[in-house]
C-alpha cells in the first residue's frame, strides 16, 4: 500500500509519465566570480573630523571594491595598495587627488578610485585641508 502510494505521487509530479524525471536545473555560475576585499586607512590634516572622514570613506567602499573588481580578469588573484593624497578647499570640495604609492599597476582601477575619491563632498570649514587615504586591494577565491 505504501509502495502503490509513492509510486502515484511521483507519477502524479511527473506528469504521469514513468522515467521522465530530470533533475531541477541550477543556474549558471557567475562568470565573474572575482571577490574582493578592502582595507582602508587615513590620516587628516585640517579640520575635518576623523569620524567624519571615516564614515565618508566607509560609505564609498563598495564603489572603490567595484574599481577594482571590474580590472581583473575573471579568477585573476592579485593584491595591492594605493596610497592617494587629496587636497580639499574650504568649501568642502575635492582639489586635487594624486595617487603616490602604486603597488597594484591597474591603470583602469587607478582612474576609477580617483573618480570615486574626487567625488567626495566634505563639510564647509574655515580653511584647507589634506587627505592621506591607503587603500589596500585582495581579490579572493
Amino acid at each position: 500500500m505504501t509502495h502503490a502510494l509513492l509510486l502515484s505521487l511521483v507519477l502524479a509530479v511527473d506528469g504521469g509519465k514513468p522515467g521522465t524525471w530530470a533533475p531541477p536545473k541550477l543556474a549558471a555560475p557567475d562568470p565573474h566570480p572575482i571577490r574582493s576585499s578592502l582595507t582602508t586607512h587615513l590620516e587628516l590634516s585640517g579640520p575635518l573630523g576623523a569620524d567624519y572622514a571615516e564614515k565618508l570613506v566607509d560609505g564609498r567602499v563598495p564603489q572603490l571594491r567595484a574599481c577594482f573588481e571590474k580590472s581583473l580578469p575573471p579568477g585573476a588573484k592579485t593584491y595591492g595598495r594605493y596610497v592617494l593624497t587629496m587636497g580639499f578647499a574650504a568649501s568642502g570640495k575635492p582639489t586635487s587627488a594624486v595617487i603616490t604609492t602604486d603597488t597594484l599597476r591597474l591603470p583602469k582601477t587607478a582612474a576609477c578610485v580617483k573618480k570615486v575619491v574626487l567625488g567626495f563632498r566634505f563639510p564647509k570649514a574655515t580653511q584647507e585641508g589634506k587627505l592621506e587615504l591607503t587603500l589596500n586591494f585582495a581579490s579572493l577565491e
